[in-house]
């Protein structure tokens, strides 16, 4: 079964992103904070990441850029955002991410 981990903040969109995603397979971990994320990283890396860009400690783009790249610099990385900008979409992809999507998710 893959494995998901996603980091997002709010709680009811996490919940949802995690019936959506169970309901197709996946194995699904959540952290609400880099931190958290950085713990569930560590005992198992995940197959794919979906991370939210603006986080109450950093941006996903933290999670992403020391711990996930050198662990496994072909991890399929998502960015979601609400507050998206093309300076971030840019960065995002610069650092690897697969996609940046904005949120409301559809």
């Amino acid at each position: 079964m893959p494995s998901l981990l996603i980091v997002e903040d709010e709680p009811v969109l996490a919940q949802n992103l995690v019936k959506a995603f169970a309901g197709q397979g996946f194995d699904v971990e959540v952290a609400g904070r880099i931190a958290d994320a950085r713990k569930l990283a560590a005992t198992r890396l995940p197959d794919v990441a979906l991370l939210d860009f603006r986080l109450p400690d950093g941006s996903g783009l933290d999670l992403r850029a020391p711990r996930l790249v050198r662990e496994d610099p072909e991890l399929p990385v998502i960015m979601m955002t609400g507050y998206g900008s093309v300076a971030d979409a840019v960065r995002a992809m610069q650092q690897g991410a697969r996609d940046y999507v904005q949120k409301p998710l559809a």
